[in-house]
């Protein structure tokens, strides 16, 4: 099985803390709550029953608008990179890869994912000129800017992200490459 699964299921480290596939779960919301139960749920199978799975931490799979995407983007192409490997591989027991392209600024370590052979080709670094110099200067102290999870981890419990991000559910499928 592979799973889209999220960053948000351990969206509330500091991306000063150095993060890799075995850090526990501390989701940032009810959706990375969700994320974390799914992870839990592929592993159980393969222990009990012997289902392999891939749970593919996505960082962020869009356009490249802000700077924390500089870091958390995974473009398409690496995107199909990554469920191909995950499922040609021919033993993957159960695995949480971060789906995150070979950014220089990439806030997670997926060295422990090497079994599958993947190994991301794009870099965000090329928008990262653009992105820096039509943005604010980053703020140590909002929840936004030093965690994984960025906006969604200072959202209040219960709020609904679409809500309090002013996010429009048809910009959501827009990306670039």
């Amino acid at each position: 099985m592979v799973y889209a699964s999220s960053i948000h299921a351990v969206g509330m480290y500091p991306k000063t803390e150095a993060i890799d596939i075995n850090v526990p779960h501390r989701p940032d919301t009810f959706y990375g709550l969700a994320k974390c139960f799914a992870e839990n749920l592929g592993r159980m199978y393969w222990e009990k029953r012997g289902l392999e799975s891939v749970c593919m931490r996505i960082l962020s799979c869009a356009q490249v608008t802000n700077p924390r995407a500089v870091g958390s983007w995974l473009s398409y192409d690496d995107l199909v990179r990554l469920v191909q490997r995950a499922i040609d591989t021919p033993i993957t027991g159960f695995s949480i890869v971060y789906g995150v392209s070979d950014n220089d600024r990439a806030p997670v370590d997926n060295s422990g994912a090497r079994h599958l052979g993947f190994r991301p080709k794009d870099n965000a670094e090329k928008f990262a000129e653009v992105i820096y110099s039509n943005s604010a200067p980053l703020d140590p102290k909002k929840s936004e800017h030093y965690l994984h999870g960025g906006p969604f981890a200072g959202i209040p419990l219960g709020e609904s992200a679409l809500t309090a991000l002013n996010l429009n559910k048809s910009d959501a499928g827009k990306s670039n490459k």
